[in-house]
Order: structure tokens, then C-alpha cells, then sequence
């Protein structure tokens, strides 16, 4: 039983954190960019889902950070907050969007980015997020153990 305990506390896997940025705003871009790359992540910029398209299945991205709109307007974009991309989606609320959180929710993102863009917020925000997508790609990962 100690065992079993030490080995479910344990992490099963270190993930290299790769990081696509959906964003037509380029001073956007310009704060999310440096700030995540600044806490160890791979992180490339593009200003329009067209552009990125043939980088995420070639590239081995991991996280998807865009607004909620560009999510929801592609269903091979939704597949990937849904779950498609390994640890998941991040939505980015700008232009006073309120409902952002709910949409992002609905559509699988695990966190949702708001002004001010500051470093040490979208750090802050971003680790909370990953968290979140860690802990449920271990649960997934998990195989229960036989019966009795």
C-alpha cells in the first residue's frame, strides 16, 4: 500500500511545454510571447489561425493559447481544447469580453488570460492553467488497479 501511494504522488512524466500563440493583436502577442517564454516554454506567435494551421500537427505543440472566437470557429481548433493538442487550450479575453470564461470553459480551455498582460500575471496564470492540465493528463494517464 505505501507503495502504491508513493508511486501516485509521484509525477508520471515531465512534459516539455510547447506553446502556440493564435493572435491577431500584435501588442498582445507582443506581452504573452517573452512572458511564457521567460518561465522555460517553447513558444511561437501567429496572427491568424491560418497561418498556424500547418504548424500544429507538424510541430509536436502542446498548449494552444488563442481567443475564444478563433477556437470556436474552426472545429479542428475546438478538437484541439478539447483535447486533440496533449495538455490542452488557453482562451485570451480581450476587447472587454466578458463571457470569455464561460465560452472557454464550454470549449475545454483550461485558463483564460485577461488584461492587464503584465509578466508576472500571465506567468502566475499560465502555471495555474498548467496545473490543471498536468493533473488531468496524469488522471487520463492512470490505469486503475486490478480487482480482487
Amino acid at each position: 500500500r505505501v507503495r502504491r501511494k508513493e508511486l501516485e504522488a509521484a509525477p508520471a512524466y515531465e512534459i516539455e511545454v510547447s506553446v502556440m500563440i493564435v493572435e491577431p493583436d500584435p501588442r498582445i502577442r507582443g506581452a504573452l510571447l517573452p512572458a511564457l517564454a521567460s518561465i522555460g516554454c517553447r513558444v511561437v506567435a501567429f496572427a491568424s489561425p491560418v497561418q498556424a494551421e500547418p504548424h500544429v500537427r507538424h510541430e509536436g505543440y502542446n498548449v494552444l493559447v488563442a481567443r475564444a472566437a478563433v477556437i470556436e470557429s474552426n472545429p479542428h481548433w475546438r478538437g484541439l481544447a478539447l483535447g486533440a493538442v496533449p495538455l490542452g487550450a488557453i482562451a485570451i479575453a480581450a476587447d472587454g469580453d466578458r463571457d470569455v470564461r464561460v465560452r472557454a470553459a464550454y470549449l475545454g480551455a483550461r485558463g483564460v488570460f485577461e488584461p492587464p498582460f503584465e509578466a508576472e500575471r500571465v506567468a502566475a496564470e499560465f502555471r495555474l492553467a498548467l496545473a490543471i492540465m498536468r493533473d488531468e493528463m496524469r488522471r487520463r494517464s492512470t490505469v486503475p488497479a486490478p480487482p480482487k
